[in-house]
């Protein structure tokens, strides 16, 4: 939860913050840490069933769940559009669909790989590139 509110302060308008790892690892808390750290003043949980939440912020939110997705399915969901509006998404399970990233129009990508260690341990990765 901290690193992702520490995360969350620094996000920009058209980011992308991809968050990777096991079932269980801690992405669906680490993107609720960027959510609190990005001024979001409520919390739904995972968008599992329903596949993206929004929330509003110093900055939009969309916090999108690709676990249920196949590759291109994800085309209909309009996520090209929270970018061009300067909205940050926060996209679990990116690889569900690995060109996605690329049609997005991100300004910055984050990737935070989340490897579980153990019931009280996680190893997180974070990683970042401009586009």
């Amino acid at each position: 939860m901290e690193i992702g509110y520490g995360l969350g302060e620094t996000l920009q308008p058209g980011d992308v913050v991809l968050l990777s790892g096991t079932l269980g690892a801690g992405k669906t808390v680490m993107a609720h840490g960027i959510a609190r750290g990005m001024g979001a003043a409520s919390w739904q949980g995972s968008p599992t069933f329903t596949l993206v939440n929004e929330y509003p912020g110093r900055i939009g939110i969309a916090h999108v769940d690709l676990y249920r997705l196949s590759a291109g399915e994800s085309d209909d969901l309009g996520l090209e559009e929270y970018v061009e509006r300067g909205w940050v998404l926060v996209l679990e399970w990116p690889e569900r669909d690995p060109e996605l990233i690329a049609h997005l129009g991100a300004r910055r990508v984050v990737t935070v790989s989340i490897d579980y260690v153990s019931p009280a341990e996680r190893e997180i990765r974070i990683e970042e590139r401009s586009t």
